[in-house]
């Protein structure tokens, strides 16, 4: 298929999926939150499924926490909150410092001028293994993700919808920003606690999708069948698999996914 009815094709299903997601999200997401392992009822509010979490709670005020992809939509709201609970934020993006944004308030500004910002990049391990080297971590939260990739014919959207204005390149895939960043972080977060001989589990929280939860509920199998477009399913693919992965690293790790 050339690209070109593909973005026809892609645009037509986005039009049908935007208008019927967010009442399927609605009414379905009640099985889509899990911390440490355990099902919990999802939460209005990704920070607050975050910052529930014992061991983040019990030591904010002298820890750091690393958030991945800290400059995007997500990111620096998770950052913003972060600071204002009391911990120490390390940003990694591919862009370093977050876009200016003139309609931001004083107090934002002031908030998001604390996060320490560091450019890298996920999919190079040593990205993330050279800051927490540095130590001092409780938690990890990994906000990196991709709202339409290349494939899907619809990447000229990602400025206006990305909240870095980013354009994915044409190795922009969801497996590669999704799946392999956070397998990458993943990976060096167990590191970390073996090499800092941690005694309880570190906190890993990574920011799935509701729809990732269709097949566990009536009719989400067929609506994922029938009708989802394909770039959708390669979308919950790629969450699924970190959510399995997540799900493995216990006891090293204590999974959180929102």
């Amino acid at each position: 298929m050339s690209r070109q009815p593909r973005l026809i094709y892609s645009s037509f299903f986005l039009a049908i999926a935007l208008s019927q997601v967010p009442r399927w999200a609605e009414s379905w997401s009640t099985s889509r939150s899990w911390v440490g392992g355990t099902l919990q009822p999802r939460s209005s509010s990704l920070l607050t499924t975050m910052m529930s979490s014992p061991q983040m709670s019990m030591s904010k005020t002298t820890s750091k926490l690393l958030v991945l992809g800290g400059t995007g939509f997500l990111g620096q709201a998770v950052c913003k909150r972060a600071i204002i609970e009391g911990y120490e934020v390390t940003s990694l993006s591919r862009r370093g410092l977050p876009p200016y944004r003139p309609d931001n308030s004083a107090d934002t500004k002031s908030t998001l001028d604390k996060v320490d910002y560091r450019q890298g990049d996920a999919l190079v391990p040593e990205s993330i293994n050279n800051i927490l080297n540095e130590g001092g971590y409780v938690g990890i939260v990994h906000c990196i993700g991709l709202l339409f990739d290349d494939e899907s014919g619809l990447g000229e959207l990602n400025q206006f919808v990305s909240g870095s204005g980013s354009l994915p390149s044409a190795k922009s895939s969801y497996d590669t920003i999704t799946r392999q960043t956070a397998f990458n972080a993943i990976e060096c977060a167990i590191d970390y606690t073996l090499d800092a001989a941690m005694e309880t589990p570190l906190p890993f929280c990574f920011t799935s999708a509701a729809e990732a939860g269709w097949p566990d509920v009536p009719g989400g199998e067929f609506v994922e069948r029938r009708l989802t477009p394909d770039f959708l399913k390669r979308y919950l693919a790629a969450k699924r698999a970190v959510e399995s992965k997540l799900m493995q690293s216990k006891p090293k790790l204590r999974p959180i996914i929102a």
